[in-house]
């Protein structure tokens, strides 16, 4: 996950990218893995961290992104068949021999992880090299076909997510992130919302170019109603009118301090700036301020707040669920992933149906 990785350019890489662009792109991805795990082990002693559900233990993470690549490259029989490929076809000897029994994330609990005998950093970070060395001669060797790289960019996608897998913890455990790629980007004023007529639009693909996931084969036509969305996400300029205006409590990460608003980013509190996207909101908030004033709702940082209810401008459903439980996003699995979150021009997405992974 590198400069090029943050741009639209860099996603059509990612899934039609040759063997050169691929090889660097893996090289890339790999350094910045390495650059943000040596600063979880400068700011957690024995790298701790509670056990969570949208957590996992950072050195499992670790040693998890090459057992994945090996699993999907150097051990798979059938890596040069892309989407043909068997999920469940035998795999070749493990490196080092328990790597299964610690890293695969389809039989090795989530709880269970923070009790597992993993090998200690250093031995990770070789058994890394090896893997990542292995992987480049394998794809030095690939054909220049769809097929035959198919996994090298499953592999690329799934390492970059695990990457913001990396960010969003420290953000959860304040640890300091100074690379500036990670910090969000400021937006113009407010934007005129889009209007769409309804209108029958063709969804998923017939016969892929490039790299695509299982569950966006299958093209089909999907009616969709007349809907209007804003044209970029929403601002704190936009959403703090609403708290001011309510006396709600304030979003997580978010203080109100001798008049001004400041938020914490990656463990340190700072001036707020207006223009940056309005993040870490849950459901609940992000209704409630769409609703705005006007609809008396007042999120409420505890489970027990009572739900907004107001109409979507989309279908004119009413929604307010109420605050919602914690999701836990599925990471890796031995099965061919379905979707994955990236920063290669995706927002969220699955790779597998195991839990927090």
């Amino acid at each position: 996950m590198h400069d090029a990785s943050l741009t639209s350019d860099a996603a059509r890489l990612a899934r039609h990218g040759g063997r050169d662009a691929l090889a660097r792109a893996l090289r890339d991805s790999r350094a910045d893995t390495l650059a943000t795990f040596a600063v979880y082990e400068r700011a957690l002693p024995g790298l701790r961290v509670p056990r969570r559900e949208e957590l996992n233990p950072p050195l499992w993470e670790l040693g998890h992104i090459g057992w994945f690549q090996a699993w999907w490259l150097q051990r798979n029989p059938h890596r040069a068949l892309g989407l043909r490929a068997d999920p469940d076809v035998p795999r070749l000897t493990a490196q080092p021999a328990d790597a299964d029994a610690l890293y695969h994330s389809s039989r090795v609990p989530h709880d269970s992880r923070w009790n597992l005998p993993l090998p200690d950093a250093a031995s990770t970070r070789r058994q890394m090299q090896q893997q990542i060395d292995t992987t480049l001669a394998l794809l030095a060797d690939a054909a220049e076909n769809d097929d035959a790289l198919y996994f090298f960019r499953l592999a690329l996608l799934h390492e970059d997510m695990h990457h913001e897998a990396a960010l969003y913890m420290a953000q959860a455990l304040d640890i300091a992130i100074d690379d500036p790629r990670w910090r969000p980007a400021r937006l113009t004023g407010p934007a005129t919302p889009l209007a769409f007529e309804a209108t029958t639009r063709r969804l998923g693909l017939a016969a892929p170019e490039g790299f695509a996931f299982d569950n966006e084969l299958g093209a089909h036509e999907v009616a969709v109603p007349g809907f209007a969305i804003d044209a970029q996400v929403l601002r704190w300029a936009d959403y703090l009118p609403f708290v001011e205006a309510t006396g709600a409590a304030p979003p997580r990460y978010l203080r109100h301090v001798a008049g001004r608003w400041e938020q914490k980013h990656y463990g340190a509190w700072h001036e707020l700036d207006p223009s940056l996207p309005a993040c870490h909101l849950t459901q609940h908030e992000a209704l409630a301020g769409a609703a705005g004033p006007a609809a008396g709702c007042r999120p409420k940082r505890s489970g027990s707040a009572p739900p907004c209810r107001h109409r979507t401008a989309s279908a004119g459903a009413t929604s307010g669920s109420g605050p919602p439980a914690p999701s836990r996003p599925t990471l890796a699995s031995s099965r061919i992933p379905t979707a994955t979150t990236r920063r290669r021009g995706s927002t969220a997405g699955r790779c597998c149906a195991a839990r927090r992974s």
